[in-house]
């Protein structure tokens, strides 16, 4: 349930505002901005008009911008409100701080920034996030900075738009775990195990516990060595910043002896909280086409020996 002071702010009521763009960055804008209270409309196929949008040069960067090596590609998203004295736009680029040839989608965004490194360390080779969490942080991000500019008063007739960009977003996504690989200790190692944990009826799961006396708790009730729980828990404390979280088996032995139920109940009374996941998705195969053969159809049937059972990408 919405909070009812949360439900009832809304600093954009009625305020006239347009976003472009068909991707995640423009959708997660266009609600975010719903929510606040605007009156918005979406333009999906390209840079708005003259009536409420931006001009042809609103992707031009500043002078002695860099970073936007080609300004004419397509940008994820750009955002406009009308205000009081004036109106304020935002322009959303694929790759605002990057080469514009290095980021132009969430996968090269993933890939460029970091971000599948850091997924897959523990699996020992980079691995993608299947939700555009890059593009959905910039769409976030565009948001705040629109109600920044509108707030500090609308800019001027041909002043160019606040700009940022979805590697800005997804650097910033990464930026805790870019701070422990500056560190004196250097990145982690990339290391499997860990989270979620199954229960005997077959249940995933995964558990928080932000202080250590919790986590023994936890695991003393379900006669997990004592060992095993102290070693575990440093790792497990530190999974946020390192993304790696390898516990010992017997952490794992201890949750399969209990039915999901017990777990949750321990979990209550010990001060940890814990919920269902659902089971990761298998990984796809490698390429876009999987053609197996088949037997001869009959004549006249179309093309014999060859089918495609299924599509992904």
């Amino acid at each position: 349930m919405i909070h009812p002071v949360v439900e009832g702010f809304a600093p954009l009521a009625g305020r006239p505002c347009m976003v472009s763009g068909s991707g995640t960055a423009a959708r997660v804008a266009a609600d975010h901005l719903r929510r606040l209270g605007a009156s918005v409309r979406t333009d999906p196929d390209g840079a708005y008009g003259p009536d409420g949008a931006a001009g042809a040069d609103a992707g031009t960067p500043a002078a002695g911008d860099e970073a936007a090596a080609d300004d004419t590609a397509t940008p994820a998203a750009r955002l406009r409100a009308a205000g009081p004295r004036g109106s304020a736009e935002v322009l959303v680029r694929w790759a605002d701080v990057l080469p514009a040839p290095l980021v132009h989608d969430e996968t090269s965004a993933q890939a460029v920034c970091g971000l599948m490194h850091v997924h897959g360390r523990r699996h020992g080779r980079p691995r993608a996030l299947r939700p555009d969490v890059a593009a959905t942080a910039a769409g976030v991000l565009a948001t705040t900075a629109l109600l920044a500019r509108l707030h500090a008063g609308a800019g001027a007739a041909g002043e160019p738009p606040a700009t940022t960009g979805v590697d800005r977003a997804a650097l910033l996504l990464t930026s805790h775990h870019l701070a422990v690989a500056g560190s004196d200790d250097g990145p982690p190692a990339d290391a499997p195990g860990g989270p979620p944990f199954r229960s005997a009826d077959g249940t995933w799961f995964e558990i928080e516990a932000l202080a250590a006396e919790s986590w023994a708790a936890f695991w003393g009730g379900l006669g997990a060595p004592q060992n095993a729980a102290r070693d575990g828990w440093r790792s497990f404390a530190e999974r946020f910043t390192t993304a790696v979280a390898p516990l010992p088996a017997a952490l794992h032995t201890a949750a399969r002896r209990r039915t999901w139920a017990e777990l949750h109940e321990l979990a209550g009374r010990s001060g940890v909280s814990a919920c269902p996941v659902a089971p990761a998705a298998p990984e796809p195969p490698t390429a876009p086409w999987l053609l197996r053969t088949a037997p001869p159809g009959p004549p006249g049937g179309g093309a014999a020996g060859v089918r495609a059972p299924y599509r992904h990408g």
